[in-house]
């Protein structure tokens, strides 16, 4: 459990860095070959921040935006870049109004620019240097150089100085690779291989790697896969030289791939409070940093807590409990359930009218949200995945809620896919 003064010095960073800056989160993917408005370029409006860049609400619907504004979020200036492509930084630097309007709120707030990804294909930095004047200049969070340091596979040990992580190996070659696969000191045959952030593989024994060998680069990292008994996440904030933790929850993992989160975290109140100390270490040694970042942990059957991956940007997780906790929810005392789920739908409102939905409210502990519809346009019924929250006093209220959800997105589903 997050002990209540660090969790107070997390919110108030995070509420200070997100009055700091305009948001610009841009997660886009090509899915099935169709090009979609992809997840997070409407997650930050959970926060309320000065200014949001996104590109699309009309996966929405009315009745949700209201439900949400009644809990904090949407209440900031919103900025569209007309659509190109489904990249959403491309889209805003190739659309000349929505960059001069966004340059007027950054210069006479005083922003900065917050990303989600900072790779090379947004180029976030050649954006923050357009907005800025020999007024103000506008720092990018995190950096181009700070975040393709953390974005590497590669340069996980330079962060982890005193924290226990799975025994591991850069490996050059497939004969690097072998010989790790075949070391006798590893505690348990299988691994994984780590490429970048979404390209990894689990194999069982040393067998496995030539199946795979015509698929990977080099160098990589590989570490000894372990028996797990949960999978904790730990977010957290470096903000103008101080690290604190916002909070902490469960992920459900399917197929190696993130699919929500629950609270409370799993562990005890010892292990728990190794995994907030373990982050704040690491959080320490992220030089150049600035912004949410994430660690991942894995807990094993005889007790053992690892560190196993950084999330140097905002995870999936810091929106929906980001809301959460800033409207007065604890996750420790709460329980909850997040989830990204298929479906067919026009829009959220399909879900948020049903007449079995039961809307979270200000001050309420029990009750759904729904928010960020993945969409593609050019399809009938374009939101095609949705993410929600359940909020509950109990796990059984919280179960029962996530089963009623469950009932009403299948009874829309079913309608909507009658209908093609």
């Amino acid at each position: 459990m997050l002990v209540q003064s660090q969790t107070a010095d997390g919110l108030a960073l995070l509420d200070d860095f997100i009055r700091s800056c305009a948001f610009l989160h841009d997660d886009w993917t090509d899915h099935e070959g169709v090009g979609g408005w992809g997840q997070y370029t409407t997650n930050p409006l959970l926060f309320s921040p000065p200014v949001c860049v996104t590109s699309s609400l009309a996966g929405y619907g009315p009745r949700t935006i209201d439900q949400l504004r009644s809990l904090g979020g949407f209440q900031g200036s919103i900025i569209q870049p007309e659509w190109r492509t489904n990249n959403l930084a491309l889209n805003l630097r190739s659309d000349p109004q929505a960059m001069a309007a966004l340059r007027e709120q950054v210069q006479a707030q005083r922003l900065h620019l917050s990303s989600f990804y900072n790779d090379p294909g947004r180029r976030i930095d050649a954006i923050a240097e357009s907005l800025s004047s020999p007024d103000h200049t506008v720092q990018a969070h995190p950096s181009h150089s700070a975040f393709m340091q953390m974005y590497s596979k590669l340069r996980f040990s330079d962060y982890i100085d005193g924290v226990p992580s799975p025994q591991a190996a850069t490996c050059e070659s497939l004969a690097d690779l072998k010989a790790f696969a075949r070391d006798s000191a590893r505690a348990n045959p299988g691994m994984v291989i780590k490429l970048d952030h979404r390209n990894l593989f689990h194999l069982d024994s040393a067998d496995d790697i030539d199946g795979i060998a015509d698929q990977l680069e080099y160098p990589l990292r590989v570490e000894t896969a372990y028996p797990l008994t949960a999978t904790p996440i730990v977010n957290a904030i470096r903000w103008k030289g101080q690290v604190a933790p916002l909070f902490m929850v469960d992920q459900y993992i399917r197929d190696w791939l993130h699919w929500g989160n629950g609270s409370p975290a799993s562990g005890t109140a010892e292990q728990r409070a190794r995994m907030v100390e373990y982050t704040l270490r690491i959080g320490e040694q992220m030089e150049g940093y600035e912004g949410v970042f994430g660690v991942d942990f894995i807990h094993t059957p005889d007790g053992a807590i690892y560190a196993v991956d950084i999330n140097a940007r905002f995870c999936s997780s810091t929106y929906p409990y980001g809301l959460l906790t800033r409207a007065g929810v604890d996750p420790d005392r709460t329980h909850t359930r997040y989830r990204l789920v298929p479906c067919r739908l026009d829009s959220l409102d399909d879900l948020t009218t049903d007449r079995e939905f039961i809307a979270l409210t200000p001050g309420s502990d029990c009750g759904l949200f729904a928010y960020d519809p993945v969409a593609y346009f050019e399809l009938p019924h374009p939101v095609h995945y949705v993410n929600y929250v359940c909020v509950a006093p109990t796990a059984a209220a919280c179960l029962a809620l996530d089963e009623m959800m469950t009932r009403i997105i299948a009874r829309h589903t079913a309608r909507h896919s009658a209908d093609d």
